[in-house]
């Protein structure tokens, strides 16, 4: 910020308001930059009525009232960016100096007002004249110091450690071991603290002699597991640091130290207001014992969410789990079992007498159940059993463990009675749902009206899952014809596509079929359409457009969900939905981009989850569109600094498509894993995934799939997934009756 130079005219101005020896009192908008005065005399109310802005006024202040001596350390103190910068991490900060008119006095700045994210809003400034008493020690502190901080300062030793201390104290918590400052523009460290490993023989307050790349690797060469060592080189080295902090303010890497034995620790990189860098690292295995209890406490709470109280077995939450998360190939039996005339034993003999019942039959089911079963309490007498691996069940298997059960429950012990069980059973080859279950509940119906005491079988097994999702309706199959018809104009290519549509299986997906048509293609013509220059020139065009778009981010409200909605816009980059994509349209939804009210609780419950994730996934879509994601993920690790990012791409080309080759050419690898998915497929189908594909998928706690593609081959599949996408073709629209490019953003 330039100096201001006051006039003759405001510089008396200023003189008569600080004669009087007031306390002032004023109140700073952070957003609108103005200043109100609440207390203070008419003399300063119109000293500061003169600037347009606080931060002007604020700065004009500190000159036209602080002493030379202490002019430069409060221009530092003063500086807009540096108050908001202390307010933000702490309450108060305050400074003593000598006035130019002889005057001791305390400026105080107090943060008043934040949003719910924490960053500041208002606070306060306020302008206290300090008594005799404090003057006369002020003074003699200062003649002391005096002459050593001028020579310091005019030496350049910048040997200021209260200050640098101060700084880091604000920007790291007194856990971190050892602490440094480092210059990036003179490629100098500066030891703030060194606890663990000493680089060199230096005191804190000391420069190292040795340049930060070389100090840094002489600590990993001595220090850092040899397994982490390759990353850690490249993740920490001086450009690499310099590049991110571009995008963000701090960023952390975990790695194990083999320091005093195998310890799991944490780097913290973070710039200051001076453009200099804190780096801290510190021992995480406390921090990694918290998470692990509290993953405990959840599994727990989970456990007790999915299993009756009373005797031990799952309860319905299970069987919802166990729905949602069917495979369509997945072979099933269900045994439906309950006991007969229940009621009238409840009423002859009392509920205690029933609920020990309910108990026995329960521990009977688990006894006679193998591993691999589940046995859920459905309600009141009603229990079922799930098998898998139903190749080694036949009709006599069936027989011999309801006849099992029957015999058992039938022989009362010391606190029951005699009662007997009726049972249904179905069967299934696409996992649990909800037509396997009314077949074993009219099964069972079916028993009872044989007389009770017996199991009745359905043997129509259930083949399809009438509450799939993905399955490709008519519509949607003729209108992937006729792009395909547009595309080739090739007879025998055209019969082979509709033959590929009409024997399409209920679980196929728009995806998996556009990846047969490819692999049709290359197999008939020895290749596929090109969309190499399509996809650089929408990567090159959205790069074009970054820093606009970041900065319009970081001005927001609340960046991460603005850069969330550009991401969503990026979307419409799509040459698999669309015969055409305009330049114009893009623009134009970028500009309108916005969150409706669905959207915005999605936005919570996405934000309330990540705050307790450790690993998070982004499946990308399309190229252009992949700029945008990487806006996002800098936002992300601002706003979570310690969460894994993990992103996963296409495994090969298809359509436009991102790739590992993209993701890399926008810069999105220097903020996230980025792993192919092992296919060419514009959609993610689980079972067709590489190990390593499917492990991003199992380990994240929070998964954020983009486009259409990859809601139409995952949706139903039984992952947690938050949805992210576009509607733009017509089978979209009328699924969510909304028009075209409205936005999609939809938890699973």
């Amino acid at each position: 910020m330039e100096r201001i130079v006051l006039d003759d005219k405001t510089q008396d101005l200023l003189h008569r308001a600080i004669e009087k020896q007031y306390s002032s009192i004023f109140i700073i908008d952070v957003e609108k930059d103005s200043i109100q005065g609440v207390i203070a005399p008419d003399d300063v109310i119109n000293f500061a009525a003169q600037y347009k802005t606080a931060s002007e006024t604020l700065m004009a202040f500190t000159i036209g009232f602080v002493s030379a001596t202490y002019l430069e350390e409060a221009i530092h103190f003063s500086t807009w960016d540096n108050i908001i910068f202390a307010l933000n991490t702490r309450g108060i900060v305050s400074f003593e100096c000598n006035s130019k008119f002889g005057t001791w006095c305390r400026i105080s700045y107090i943060s008043m007002e934040r949003d719910q994210y924490g960053n500041l809003k208002k606070f306060v400034l306020t302008i206290q004249i300090l008594d005799e008493e404090k003057k006369e020690e002020l003074v003699r502190l200062d003649e002391l110091g005096k002459a050593k901080i001028e020579s310091e300062i005019e030496n350049n030793k910048l040997l200021n450690m209260n200050r640098d201390i101060s700084l880091v104290n604000s920007v790291l918590s007194r856990d971190y071991a050892n602490i440094y400052l480092v210059d990036p523009s003179v490629d100098t460290v500066k030891v703030i603290k060194q606890d663990y490993y000493r680089t060199e023989d230096v005191s804190e307050g000391e420069y190292l002699t040795v340049p930060y790349n070389i100090a840094f690797r002489k600590y990993i060469d001595d220090c850092v597991h040899p397994d982490d060592k390759k990353d850690l080189y490249q993740a920490g080295c001086r450009e690499n640091v310099i590049n991110l902090l571009k995008a963000t303010d701090i960023f952390t890497y975990n790695y194990r130290s083999v320091h005093k034995g195998l310890h799991n620790f944490q780097f913290t990189f973070r710039k200051i207001e001076d453009g200099r860098i804190v780096l801290g690292f510190r021992n995480t295995d406390s921090i990694i014992e918290g998470k692990n209890r509290q993953r405990e406490q959840l599994e727990a709470a989970i456990s007790l969410a999915e299993h009756d109280s009373m005797t031990g077995a799952f309860n319905r939450n299970m069987l919802n789990r166990m729905e949602s998360a069917a495979s369509k190939s997945e072979k099933l039996c269900l045994m439906m079992i309950d006991v007969d005339n229940f009621k009238q034993i409840n009423d002859k003999y009392g509920h205690e007498a029933g609920d020990r019942i309910i108990t026995r039959l329960a521990s009977l089911l688990m006894t006679q159940s193998r591993e691999t079963d589940t046995v859920v309490r459905y309600g009141g007498d009603e229990f079922l059993i799930i098998m898998k691996d139903t190749a080694g069940i036949s009709e006599s298997v069936i027989a011999g463990k309801f006849n099992a059960i029957k015999e058992a429950i039938s022989k009362p012990a010391e606190d029951t009675i005699s009662v007997s069980v009726s049972a249904g059973i179905a069967f299934s080859n696409v996992g649990y749902c909800k037509e396997l279950f009314n077949k074993a509940d009219a099964a069972l119906y079916n028993a009872k009206a044989a007389g009770k005491k017996t199991f009745s079988i359905d043997f129509d097994t259930v083949m399809e899952r009438g509450n799939v999702e993905n399955s490709v309706p008519e519509r949607c199959a003729k209108c992937l014809y006729d792009r395909q018809k547009n595309k080739v104009n090739d007879p025998e290519y055209i019969r082979r596509v509709k033959e590929i549509i009409d024997t399409r299986a209920p679980g196929d997906t728009s995806p998996y079929l556009v990846y047969r048509f490819e692999n049709l293609h290359r197999e008939m013509f020895g290749s596929t359409r090109d969309y190499s220059e399509i996809k650089k020139k929408y990567n090159d065009l959205v790069l074009s457009m970054e820093e606009g778009i970041r900065n319009k981010i970081k001005a927001s409200d609340n960046p991460l969900r603005q850069a969330l909605k550009y991401a969503r816009v990026g979307n419409y980059i799509d040459f698999g939905a669309m015969d055409e994509v305009s330049e114009e349209q893009f623009i134009k939804l970028l500009d309108d981009a916005s969150f409706s009210e669905e959207d915005e609780r999605t936005f919570d419950s996405f934000v309330s989850q990540l705050k307790l994730a450790d690993n998070f996934l982004l499946i990308t879509d399309n190229c252009g569109e992949i700029v945008l994601d990487k806006l996002f993920l800098e936002q992300l690790k601002v706003r979570f600094p310690r969460l894994n990012l993990q992103v996963l791409v296409r495994g090969g080309e298809v359509l436009n498509d991102a790739t590992c080759e993209d993701a890399e050419y926008v810069g999105i690898d220097r903020f996230a894993t980025v792993t192919g998915n092992g296919m060419p497929i514009a959609g993610t189908v689980y079972d067709m995934l590489t190990k390593e594909a499917k492990e991003c998928i199992d380990e994240a706690q929070v998964i954020l799939a983009k486009g259409q593609g990859n809601y139409e081959s995952m949706n139903g599949q039984g992952i947690h997934v938050f949805y992210s996408f576009l509607c733009k073709c017509d089978m979209f629209m009328d699924k969510f009756q909304v028009p075209q490019f409205t936005g999609m953003f939809i938890e699973e």
